[in-house]
């Protein structure tokens, strides 16, 4: 995954969209918040911890969706926040590796737990992104296929941004 160039197609989405919206400064609120309400999308849509339910088949094309809606706003919040270092963002495929062997890596739940209070921010050493890829890795999501999905959905925002006429 070449997070560098994910974060620069971020970066140039939310500049357009930012101005676009009249927002004065980043949102930093609003998108703590639409990444919340992502999160229980995909949480809903993944159908795990609902323990009560027989009928528990994902549909693996809209787990995926969902995904990405999360990594776009956890890349739109690590652009204003920059909690990941440098040497991470060029390695992130080593990294992540590493974080593999992890025992929590493999418990959905606890990876959800750790993406929701990122994002509220309940730990100061808790990453936004890295929580939201690892939990992307927990519902065996490969890095490739996160990349190559947000990727489907930049080309996307972008025919529609121009279709709107906010290029």
């Amino acid at each position: 995954m070449d997070l560098n160039n994910l974060l620069k197609k971020q970066h140039q989405l939310d500049t357009i969209i930012f101005a676009s919206s009249g927002e004065n400064g980043y949102p930093l609120e609003k998108n703590k918040i639409a990444l919340l309400v992502e999160l229980g999308e995909l949480a809903k849509e993944w159908k795990g911890f609902k323990y009560w339910s027989k009928n528990k088949v994902e549909d693996r094309v809209k787990l995926v969706d969902e995904f990405v809606d999360c990594l776009y706003f956890a890349l739109s919040l690590e652009n204003y926040l920059q909690q990941v270092k440098p040497p991470i963002v060029g390695h992130i495929n080593k990294f992540m590796k590493e974080i593999d062997d992890d025992e929590c890596h493999k418990n959905v739940l606890k990876c959800f737990k750790n993406a929701f209070e990122s994002a509220l921010n309940r730990f100061s050493h808790t990453v936004i992104l890295i929580s939201i890829i690892d939990l992307g890795r927990c519902l065996d999501i490969t890095l490739d296929e996160m990349e190559q999905a947000y990727l489907a959905k930049y080309l996307g925002n972008k025919k529609n941004i121009k279709n709107e006429g906010l290029e």
